[in-house]
């Protein structure tokens, strides 16, 4: 086990537990474990304890967790404590919550916390589940509690990616959609809005009638790696403006909804305007790959050639 500088922090493996006088000859007070079995060793009984069942996937939800081991940390801490935070190997499970608790109580970023994990126990690496969770939970700010994470906009959508993705594997339509012009509405009402920080947005309009139909809010970012190596690979040469995406990937909208609680797998999308009717994309639940490359799931996606892309302000939306 290793001690993190200038905090009582300490982390480690399970072996701590049970090795002789791993924690006889230490200052430890607290035990945080988290793992998906109980150690009921009598040893330990002398400890104030707090038990996290979890797995080390990346399916395992640990961001609903912070909130109760960020206050079980501090509360060691401040009754002049000192805190083992352990998970199987000391490497995964551990660091993601304790990176939690640091980046909660000094306002830091991820990889920050990490920084600071890594300086005495190296090897740290949260799984890819567990970093996009340290990710969510400094865009949302760092909720104190459950409740404030369960009604955060930001978790909302993301327990809704999961529930898509479970559904896809499935090679089924999801039971519930979250569309983001409402998502926005209740983000209004909480006081917490989704991402809106784009400098120039782009309107969507059929090109056919004008409707407009999204905006660069709207969008789901490409991985911009693969599409630079995608555009290099293009013919268009190094000095074109161009993108080598065919398609804007979008959220579900409010205009998609007669179309998509329809159950279907897949299907096409039209434009919203009844007396206008032209198809201008298509979605598939299940996924869709762009021109250039990347794989969006679910893939709801609108041909860039049916549409034209209008500059505007921000306060114009």
């Amino acid at each position: 086990m290793n001690k993190l500088e200038d905090e009582d922090i300490y982390i480690g493996g399970w072996v701590t537990l049970v090795e002789h006088g791993g924690l006889r000859d230490s200052p430890i007070t607290h035990i945080l474990s988290v793992l998906d079995m109980d150690l009921k060793e009598h040893r330990l009984q002398k400890f104030q304890r707090l038990i996290i069942k979890a797995y080390d996937t990346d399916e395992e939800n640990l961001l609903v967790q912070f909130p109760q081991t960020n206050s079980f940390i501090k509360h060691a801490l401040e009754s002049r404590g000192s805190v083992l935070v352990h998970c199987a190997a000391g490497k995964s499970r551990s660091a993601t919550v304790v990176a939690a608790y640091l980046m909660a109580t000094y306002k830091i970023d991820v990889a920050e916390a990490l920084e600071r994990i890594r300086k005495v126990r190296p090897f740290c690496e949260p799984n890819e589940g567990f970093m996009g969770q340290l990710e969510l939970y400094h865009e949302m700010g760092f909720p104190g509690t459950v409740e404030a994470i369960e009604d955060h906009p930001k978790y909302q959508h993301w327990i809704w990616k999961r529930e898509v993705e479970v559904a896809a594997a499935a090679r089924m339509a999801p039971d519930r959609i979250l569309y983001h012009d409402q998502e926005r509405q209740v983000g209004k009402v909480l006081g917490v809005e989704r991402d809106s920080s784009d400098k120039a947005l782009l309107e969507f309009r059929c090109k056919s009638c004008r409707k407009p139909i999204g905006t660069s809010h709207t969008v789901v970012p490409h991985d911009k790696k693969k599409a630079e190596e995608a555009y290099r690979r293009s013919r268009k040469g190094p000095n074109s403006n161009e993108l080598p995406c065919a398609h804007h990937f979008l959220e579900p909208l409010l205009w998609m909804k007669p179309e998509l609680e329809q159950g279907k797998l897949e299907g096409r999308l039209e434009c919203p305007n009844q007396h206008c009717k032209s198809k201008i994309g298509s979605y598939a639940w299940h996924g869709m790959r762009c021109s250039c490359g990347e794989w969006v799931v679910p893939g709801i996606s609108i041909q860039r050639s049916k549409i034209d892309e209008i500059r505007l302000s921000p306060n114009k939306l």
